[in-house]
């Protein structure tokens, strides 16, 4: 390969490995963070909603439906969140 020389103004060619873009795995890893806090989510959002506090807003219900539905048809989810809401949340 020849050896290029730039010469002062001449703009210099972008570098293919830019430290400040983001890779896959840069996106994956807060894919995955995002997910694992939706999950855990609803413990804190139950509590501030505790049975003697306000209704649950309709836009909780309707963010939370999908989780609503894995329990309703997956006895293993069903089973965390009994206990996560129970257990670490302390909740009835």
């Amino acid at each position: 390969m020849e050896a290029q020389t730039m010469t002062a103004g001449e703009p210099t060619p972008a570098d293919s490995n830019q430290s400040g873009s983001f890779s896959f795995s840069t996106y994956l890893l807060s894919f995955a963070a995002g997910l694992i806090i939706y999950v855990l989510s609803p413990g804190p959002v139950a509590k501030c909603f505790a049975p003697a506090g306000p209704p649950l807003p309709q836009v909780c219900q309707a963010a939370y439906a999908p989780l609503g539905f894995c329990c309703d048809h997956f006895p293993a989810v069903n089973r965390f969140y009994e206990w996560y809401m129970k257990d670490v949340w302390r909740l009835p």
